[in-house]
């Protein structure tokens, strides 16, 4: 397979916008997301373009799209951005036949490189549900340290009350592990 990342376009909103208002609430709920406070297409693709629109120093949102063997197969995406300190990353693939397939450490990579490049982070955080056994099992392999459970108070702006798994990749990590994101897998 080859893999490949680039900036999400204007175009690619759309995209964006229908992965996350066409599927089952049983989908997000698996992921600890609340399918009652995602935004419809309108308003999410409205909060898109607007950070589209932004500055790089002022973004809130930034999308990387993952491209496997020349399509369009899923996104990363950093939120909680503080320009030149830290964000939190977060990983979609957008339809099942992809999962399982050995593409989320390979885009993840490129993506993580990316978001360390471009925004100048000191520290890259990630806050998957618990419960869900993929992020919690890939996150750590890309030299995420685990720091704690945690509860979020309040609650996410789209998640449900439950526990999240709080994983920190810090500048310093990320630097020592330079070999291993420069290579292909």
């Amino acid at each position: 397979m080859n893999f490949s990342i680039r900036e999400a376009t204007q175009a690619d909103l759309i995209q964006i916008a229908n992965y996350f208002t066409s599927k089952p609430n049983e989908y997000w709920l698996n992921m600890g997301v609340d399918p009652n406070k995602l935004p419809d297409k309108i308003k999410l693709l409205h909060i898109l373009q607007e950070e589209f629109d932004k500055p790089i120093e002022d973004k809130q949102l930034f999308y990387i799209i993952w491209i496997v063997d020349g399509t369009a197969v899923g996104h990363s995406n950093i939120n909680k951005i503080k320009y030149g300190q830290e964000a939190e990353i977060h990983l979609h693939l957008w339809d099942h036949e992809n999962t399982k397939k050995g593409v989320g450490i390979p885009m993840l990579k490129l993506s993580i490189k990316r978001y360390f490049e471009l925004f100048k982070l000191s520290k890259l955080f990630c806050e998957p549900y618990a419960k869900n056994i993929a992020p919690n099992v890939i996150i750590p392999k890309l030299g995420f340290e685990f720091m704690h459970a945690v509860r979020p108070n309040p609650v996410g702006w789209i998640h449900l009350d439950v526990e999240l798994n709080s994983y920190v990749l810090t500048k310093e990590k990320f630097n020592s592990l330079k070999e291993f994101y420069s290579s292909s897998n």
